[in-house]
């Protein structure tokens, strides 16, 4: 049995004072603001299956918080599932009644089901809305362009051109292969004017 939201809130859920208990809390209010992007969770949740049979499942309005918690602290199921067992700012956001404690596989179950196209369009409502208030206009885009170190070999030129070197021949003779027509040999010194030599 899937729902889209809990008809009453718990008097419980307390986020804290911390700054991200305030962020939080500022995002659940946004997110109480618009309820349309429920709809869509909502529609993606209950698409191959009925949402008036079987056990109680996570409510609409909790995966998509969820979702929106994985995403802005850079969690990954198992780190969310323990966050989600050990905050109260996190169980707040996330609206968990008591003595709820979602696994990891259930959260990942449920995130993945809401749809790209449904993820566009929540963007698309909660920039809406911000542009209504006064908050953001949207006409420009974030990015995260944080560099780490990895082990990734440094290009240059020469390393470039040694790969130049090694693929072309096999390129050339795969044009010849299917029947196209290039310039030079591989094997054979190019000659000045490469409009009189064909293969």
């Amino acid at each position: 049995m899937r729902k889209k939201q809990q008809e009453q809130l718990n008097l419980f859920h307390i986020f804290g004072k911390s700054e991200i208990a305030k962020e939080l809390s500022a995002i659940s209010l946004i997110l109480d603001a618009n309820p349309k992007v429920l709809d869509l969770v909502y529609s993606d949740l209950t698409k191959d299956c009925r949402a008036d049979t079987g056990a109680v499942g996570m409510t609409a309005e909790q995966v998509l918080r969820v979702g929106i918690l994985k995403q802005y602290r850079q969690l990954d199921y198992r780190e969310l599932a323990f966050h989600l067992g050990d905050s109260k700012a996190f169980r707040a956001f996330a609206r968990l009644e008591m003595g709820h404690y979602p696994s990891f596989q259930a959260l990942q179950d449920n995130v993945i089901k809401i749809s790209d196209s449904s993820w566009e369009a929540i963007n698309t409502i909660l920039v809406q809305y911000a542009a209504a208030i006064g908050v953001e206009t949207g006409r420009k885009a974030r990015f995260d362009a944080t560099a780490i170190e990895c082990a990734i070999l440094e290009l240059s030129v020469s390393s470039l051109f040694d790969v130049l070197v090694s693929t072309l021949p096999d390129v050339l003779y795969q044009i010849k292969k299917e029947g196209g027509h290039y310039l030079c040999s591989p094997h054979v010194e190019c000659p000045r004017d490469q409009s009189t030599f064909h293969w």
